[in-house]
């Protein structure tokens, strides 16, 4: 890399972390306390050895410990209620009660499509680029990639979490305990990540962990529910 490359990467990693930034042993950039890799665009991604580069944030979010957005799958905006009837393809008044991400003629007509478009992928949409959100597999992969541990008042921060160390380089991800959204409102101590992957069809994959069981694992959970999103890109 060439001496204006390198002092454009300097200036950018300055303007992103403020105060919150440090160096580790190996030359990566800690933000908050996580590795930092690079940036794709405008948005800052860790390298975990794995074969998508995860971003260190939410999105929605502009730092690892902050919560970020809350969508239902398959949505790209913020909104207020997380209800069927208010899910964008839901319609509870036609015999076409699912109207896209059908795989049963009971619900609508069957489209058979188990990875979400673009348009409606709220990485692809939000933060544009090469950005996207995680399939299952590459979800299982982050799971089985790292050695997971769970903290409270992460570095001081005041939001708890799960903090992921990279089996292949050390490297470090943080998943903030954002809650979830559903129909009884605002669900602490848990974090909830949304795949673009249908299990079937009213509930996508998700990536989750509860503070008090100290795992991360793969569930699946009703689609109207607001969950949070932390991108990946190739």
């Amino acid at each position: 890399m060439n001496k204006l490359a390198l002092l454009g990467l300097s200036l950018s990693l300055l303007v992103f972390c403020g105060t919150g930034c440090s160096s580790d042993e190996d030359g990566e950039t800690l933000v908050d306390g996580v590795t930092m890799s690079g940036k794709i665009g405008d948005y800052a991604y860790v390298d975990l050895g794995l074969s998508v580069k995860w971003a260190t944030y939410n999105v929605g979010a502009d730092r690892p410990i902050a919560f970020g957005t809350h969508f239902s799958w398959g949505e790209t905006e913020k909104k207020y209620s997380y209800t069927e009837s208010d899910y964008k393809w839901y319609d509870r008044g036609s015999r076409e009660y699912v109207k896209k991400y059908c795989l049963d003629s009971w619900y609508g007509t069957v489209d058979n499509k188990k990875i979400l478009d673009k348009e409606d992928d709220a990485a692809a949409a939000n933060w544009g680029g090469t950005w996207r959100m995680p399939t299952h597999e590459e979800v299982e992969e982050l799971i089985n990639g790292c050695i997971w541990e769970f903290v409270t008042d992460f570095k001081g921060s005041g939001t708890d979490g799960a903090l992921g160390t990279s089996k292949k380089n050390k490297n470090t991800i943080f998943l903030p305990a954002a809650g979830l959204l559903d129909y009884n409102g605002y669900r602490a101590g848990m974090g909830f990540y949304w795949t673009a992957s249908l299990y079937n069809t009213r509930r996508p994959y998700d990536m989750g962990f509860i503070l008090d069981d100290k795992e991360v694992k793969v569930y699946v959970d009703y689609a109207d529910n607001g969950a949070s999103v932390r991108a990946v890109s190739e």
